[in-house]
């Protein structure tokens, strides 16, 4: 295992036992952008704004019925 897995196993450990809810994808690419020099606190923020706008789309479809097909006669 290169240094690089073995870190990102190491770093997907934590992940699992603080409940980010990260996928290795997905936590693969943060830690590309970390590596850029991108603020881990602004990754963090971004991360946890586009959660809470998925949560508002889910929530509007299911309130309006969204992703439900009718079958016309």
């Amino acid at each position: 295992m290169d240094p690089k897995e073995h870190q990102l196993e190491v770093a997907f450990e934590i992940n699992k036992l603080l409940n980010c809810g990260l996928d290795k994808e997905t936590l693969s690419i943060c830690m590309g952008i970390l590596e850029t020099g991108v603020n881990p606190e602004a990754l963090a923020d971004v991360i946890k704004h586009l959660r809470k706008e998925k949560q508002k789309l889910l929530d509007s479809e299911s309130k309006t019925g969204a992703g439900e097909t009718s079958t016309a006669e």
